[in-house]
C-alpha cells in the first residue's frame, strides 16, 4: 500500500497538476498549452459564426415563399396566445433551446418583430418546467418535485414581472 499520498502533496500537485500539458494530442499539440488554446478557439469561434451565417442564408432561402405568408400570419396572433404557443412547441420537443433556436434566425432576417420573439420564448421558458415536472413526477422525490416547482414559479414570477404591462414588456426588449 502507498501511504505516501498525503505526505507528498506538494510533489503530487507539481508532478501531475503543475508539470502537466493541458493539450495532450491533436493538431494544435505542438503549439503548446497557450498557443494551442487560442487556435483551437479562434477555429472553434469560426466554426460557429460559419454555421451561424450558414443557417441564417438557408433560412432566407426558406422563407422567401410561402412559408413566409406562414409565418407573418403566425405573428398577428395576441402575445398570449403566442406565449401558449412557444410553450406547446417547447412540450412537443422537449427544450426550449430548440424553439429559441429555431426562431432566433427568423428575428435577424426581419421576419419575426422582436416584441413577438417575447411572448415565444417566455412560452418556451414555461415549457421547459413542464419537462422538468414530468422528469420530477417520474422520480417522485420531495427534493425533485421542490425544484421543478422552484423552477417552474421562478418563471411565473418573471413573467408575471414583465409581461402583463405594455410597458413593462419594454424593459427587456429596448434596455
Amino acid at each position: 500500500a502507498n501511504r505516501k499520498c498525503f505526505l507528498d502533496a506538494g510533489g503530487y500537485y507539481s508532478k501531475y497538476v503543475d508539470q502537466r500539458h493541458i493539450i495532450n494530442g491533436g493538431f494544435v499539440e505542438g503549439l503548446g498549452d497557450v498557443g494551442g488554446g487560442i487556435v483551437a478557439l479562434a477555429i472553434a469561434l469560426s466554426c460557429v459564426c460559419g454555421g451561424l451565417v450558414g443557417v441564417i442564408r438557408l433560412m432566407k432561402l426558406l422563407l422567401l415563399g410561402k412559408a413566409r405568408r406562414y409565418i407573418i400570419k403566425a405573428t398577428q396572433m395576441h402575445e398570449y396566445v403566442a406565449m401558449l404557443v412557444g410553450l406547446l412547441i417547447t412540450v412537443l420537443v422537449q427544450s426550449s433551446s430548440v424553439t429559441t433556436s429555431a426562431l432566433t434566425p427568423l428575428c435577424g432576417l426581419g421576419i419575426l418583430p422582436l416584441h413577438k420573439m417575447f411572448p415565444l420564448t417566455l412560452g418556451a421558458n414555461l415549457g421547459t418546467t413542464v419537462t422538468a415536472l414530468i422528469a420530477a413526477l417520474a422520480t417522485f422525490t420531495h427534493d425533485a418535485i421542490q425544484i421543478a416547482l422552484c423552477h417552474l414559479f421562478f418563471n411565473l414570477i418573471g413573467i408575471l414581472i414583465w409581461f402583463p404591462l405594455p410597458v413593462m414588456r419594454r424593459v427587456p426588449l429596448y434596455f
